[in-house]
């Protein structure tokens, strides 16, 4: 299962499907209920029998939100997980860059 947020359809890319591929694209509206997109269609999501792999990239508070959901409510462990925070909503590229550490490691302590 595959879920994409983007700015709209106009911003979809053709992506290579098969048997049992399930891809969905998000479509941001511009407002405050963006940041709860992606979480909020995780969390609608069945998963198939077994054990899940989660590549969670994107948005810093997104990712955020996605991963304490895999990880307290799906049961998934940190080896289930690839999680990365590429940017925040609310900084540019260079402010990111100057907090992403201590982001990622208070991230992290919060699931400890």
């Amino acid at each position: 299962m595959v879920r994409i947020v983007c700015d709209g359809p106009d911003h979809e890319v053709a992506l290579p499907t098969g048997p049992g591929i399930d891809i969905g694209w998000l479509h941001r509206s511009g407002g405050p209920e963006d940041a709860a997109l992606l979480v909020d269609a995780v969390r609608g999501l069945e998963f198939p029998a077994g054990r899940p792999f989660g590549f969670v990239h994107g948005e810093a508070d997104e990712i955020r939100a996605v991963r304490h959901h895999l990880l307290h409510d799906r049961g998934l462990t940190r080896a289930d997980l690839s999680c990365s925070p590429y940017w925040r909503r609310t900084m540019t590229d260079e402010e990111w860059r100057r907090v992403k550490r201590d982001f990622v490691a208070a991230m992290e302590a919060e699931e400890s």
